[in-house]
């Protein structure tokens, strides 16, 4: 938590609901007992990998921002947040009683762009140029994290169907 709540973020109004939800898995909310970090790696052969300040190869990733904002979108794949949902459950026992409490921390150091050239260009001699870099992650918590008798609520300005509710039902139709 000291690190989350210690970056610097783009958009500090979007992320605090989230961190002050996070800051509530010491025991005020469910406890997490370990935060497990996996640094995924792509598997295409024209990966590209770089040093960031130092450290051992990370898999750069290129993404987009999404049309007409300023966020990103999924950053992790399927296949990572597959597999750190299979640590995640594996730390359960088979009658469901959580043994331990763990989360998965992935980390993706994205490179903005369309193509591999932008991020080469980001990554001259295999070293990221940390002023194109920006370091995003997908946190995933432990079940005993997801409490599903107080799910969260999603707010909408407008659904004329439901003009006279102050709350309106999620539906996915």
């Amino acid at each position: 938590m000291s690190v989350l709540s210690g970056l610097e973020w783009e958009r500090p109004d979007l992320f605090q609901p989230h961190l002050n939800h996070l800051s509530q898995l010491d025991g005020k909310l469910t406890k997490v007992d370990n935060w497990l970090l996996l640094a995924p790696q792509l598997s295409r052969s024209s990966r590209i990998e770089a040093s960031i300040l130092g450290s051992s190869p990370f898999s750069l990733v290129r993404r987009s921002r999404q049309a007409g904002k300023t966020a990103f979108g999924r950053i992790a794949s399927v296949e990572h947040r597959t597999a750190a949902q299979r640590i995640i459950d594996g730390a359960e026992s088979p009658e469901g009683a959580t043994s331990t409490s763990t989360g998965v921390i992935l980390p993706h150091p994205v490179i903005e762009g369309q193509s591999d050239v932008d991020t080469r260009a980001a990554a001259p001699n295999d070293i990221a140029d940390p002023p194109k870099l920006i370091m995003a992650f997908t946190l995933i918590p432990p079940t005993s994290a997801i409490d599903s008798s107080h799910p969260l609520l999603r707010f909408q300005a407008k659904d004329t169907r439901h003009a006279s509710s102050i709350v309106v039902p999620n539906t996915s139709d």
